[in-house]
């Protein structure tokens, strides 16, 4: 049977202020001479991979412990942390009793069992850059470094927010998250002022106007003028689509280690699918993808797709799943990637060895080692000629060529397959409101659909 190259699925939701700004969104190159896989952390303690490590590498790296593709080595930070370890069983007849009698202590003593964090599994809810939609901005401003500080500029490259934060990002719903002075961040309007001054630990980006904000070690949701409207009882949010939310409660377990188990609230709080799932996704096209249990390898089992109800729509049969777009979604199954629709029937045969959702007609699959993209008949307008390949966004998607020693510089093609703008970036990201930001080296820029810098790397 051909190996599954396992993705990262997204990421845990208890998301904090380390997770990086676009240019987690960015394809960055992964070289054959990097011992070890650039991360970004997304959360208090727990990494994951950039984007645009992703789309092209030909043959994931397995994990020695517990079989994670891409990054050669255990994606938790610690042995005590990786699901495998935390999930062998203890052989010797007294442990187990040992463990047994413990267990029962911590479950009489209010909660103390809560305090692992849930990390013997990796809590998957929220997408990472690479499998997530950035979400289109609908305010044409952009981030900018000048001397270590961050402003915005306007789409002809005229400073409107003059560089005085920390870190930015884009701009979500009118509202951009900004690093203010303390421990947290801050949101400011398009004048630059701090409409919610902080300092709070949030997610980047509102999602239907209300954006997942933790106190203390749990999480809830706070609305564009800063208040809390559902209150942080969680210890995993994601954002609300269609309506509703994935979140993750705590349940302790007689003589067994407590987890967390994953349901749906609506935007006023209100539990509409119980917490029953081993991870779950949020809805797209009135649909999410959830697994039942952790599989065998603790990353998590089949995957199948629920309707809003709960109810299993296309039952848990699949070893890897991704949302539905354009009215389709890719699946794997014996090592192979196709799409189904909506009734679980395959549209598109799986015949690729790796596949994305499709993105304005058209969606990247890799054929061996190359990537190309295929329509919804399943034809390839774009054959396979890309040793790395983004989504298209705005009639335009980023392509790698990679050299004899794994360096990777960045292009543009259009939809007919031809390249607009020759490969030359170290990183690049999909267009938004008419211009990309790119990268050379450290320093970020940014170019018009002609390839012309409107902004010229800086850093």
């Amino acid at each position: 049977m051909t190996k599954l190259e396992r993705r990262p699925d997204p990421v845990p939701a208890d998301a904090g202020g380390t997770f990086r700004r676009p240019r987690a969104q960015i394809a960055r190159p992964v070289t054959r001479k990097q011992t070890e896989a650039p991360i970004a952390t997304y959360g208090d303690s727990r990494p994951i991979l950039r984007g645009g490590n992703l789309p092209g590498i030909a043959k994931p790296i397995l994990c020695p412990i517990h079989a994670e593709a891409y990054t050669g080595r255990c994606v938790w930070t610690a042995r005590s942390e990786c699901p495998t370890i935390q999930g062998q069983a203890i052989q010797k007849g007294a442990m187990i009793w040992l463990r047994a009698v413990l267990a029962g202590c911590l479950v009489m003593a209010s909660g103390c069992n809560e305090s692992s964090d849930n990390r013997d599994r990796p809590p998957a809810m929220a997408p990472t850059a690479a499998t997530r939609p950035v979400r289109r901005a609908t305010i044409a401003l952009f981030p900018v470094q000048i001397n270590g500080q961050w402003g915005y500029i306007d789409r002809a490259g005229k400073v409107v927010v003059r560089p005085k934060f920390g870190d930015a990002w884009s701009f979500s719903e009118g509202l951009a998250r900004v690093q203010v002075p303390g421990p947290g961040w801050g949101f400011v309007d398009t004048k630059g002022k701090l409409v919610i001054p902080g300092p709070v630990v949030a997610v980047p980006e509102f999602s239907e106007e209300l954006v997942q904000v933790k106190i203390g070690d749990r999480w809830g949701y706070m609305d564009r003028t800063g208040k809390v409207v559902i209150q942080p009882k969680y210890k995993r949010a994601s954002d609300f689509k269609d309506g509703l939310a994935a979140i993750g409660i705590w349940k302790a377990r007689l003589f067994r280690k407590g987890e967390v188990r994953y349901g749906y609230i609506d935007e006023r709080g209100k539990m509409v699918i119980e917490p029953r799932f081993w991870t779950a996704w949020p809805f797209s096209e009135g649909l999410a993808y959830v697994t039942l249990d952790g599989g065998r390898d603790g990353m998590g089992g089949k995957r199948g797709y629920i309707d809003k109800t709960g109810q299993f729509i296309i039952p848990p049969k699949y070893d890897l799943a991704l949302p539905f777009s354009d009215g389709l979604a890719p699946v794997a199954i014996d090592g192979k990637w196709g799409f189904i629709d909506k009734k679980g029937k395959f549209v598109i045969r799986a015949q690729f060895d790796s596949a994305w959702e499709f993105s304005e007609g058209l969606a990247r699959v890799r054929v061996g080692t190359q990537w190309g993209y295929v329509d919804r008949d399943g034809q390839l307008p774009i054959r396979p000629r890309f040793d790395r390949a983004e989504g298209f966004h705005e009639g335009m998607a980023a392509v790698g060529s990679e050299d004899d020693d794994g360096n990777v510089k960045w292009g543009y093609i259009d939809k007919t397959g031809e390249m607009k703008v020759k490969p030359q970036f170290d990183s690049a990201s999909q267009f938004e409101n008419g211009l990309a930001s790119v990268w050379l080296g450290e320093k970020q820029g940014y170019i018009d659909k002609a390839g012309h810098y409107v902004w010229e790397p800086t850093r």
